[in-house]
């Protein structure tokens, strides 16, 4: 082999890598930008994130009227849970615990709440939610979903932290209803 040959051969064998190596250099900062937004990645299948659901879930809860009544306080937050899964999951139980109370008081009784204890959307909309805060639970419960069955759902202190603040707001609607229906049961 000569050395024309030789140099032809070794600048096609490296013409990709020091293509690609160009870009991400040139690219780098949006590369980084996208990369950071990036929880997991199934190849060929539905990409499913913990940060797209939660984001999806703040969008939801844009939605949400005010509450009419007294807010109520969510729990103080821990800034540096051991373990962020877990705001994630107690979260969840507190809201599922809230939400089961209000559809059983206002007397929403079915098949899926007796046998999962999670209630429909339709069912939330016929207890008194508005759509939105329908939309915004089952959004949650999506999230809680991926925490739970995903081998590693890589949750950050930030997404659980607004978790948990998405989840306390709901919350407090929920108890505000809460007391108006039981408000409004004791007037008659």
């Amino acid at each position: 082999m000569d050395f024309l040959t030789f140099v032809s051969k070794t600048f096609d064998a490296w013409a990709w890598p020091l293509t690609v190596l160009a870009m991400v250099g040139w690219f780098r900062d949006e590369l980084k930008a996208i990369l950071l937004n990036i929880e997991s990645f199934k190849a060929g299948g539905i990409e499913a994130t913990v940060n797209r659901k939660i984001k999806a879930a703040s969008e939801l809860a844009d939605e949400l009227p005010p509450a009419n009544g007294p807010e109520v306080a969510p729990p103080e937050y821990d800034d540096a849970p051991l373990q962020p899964e877990y705001t994630i999951i107690e979260a969840w139980k507190e809201l599922e615990h809230f939400t089961n109370e209000y559809v059983e008081l206002r007397g929403v009784r079915s098949e899926s709440i007796r046998r999962k204890r999670i209630a429909s959307t339709n069912e939330l909309v016929a207890a008194g939610f508005t759509k939105a805060e329908a939309d915004l639970y089952r959004e949650l419960l999506q999230v809680r979903n991926l925490v739970v069955h995903e081998r590693d759902p890589k949750v950050s202190a930030a997404q659980a932290k607004e978790y948990f603040e998405l989840a306390y707001r709901l919350i407090g609607l929920i108890r505000v209803k809460t007391d108006i229906e039981l408000g409004r049961r004791a007037s008659d």
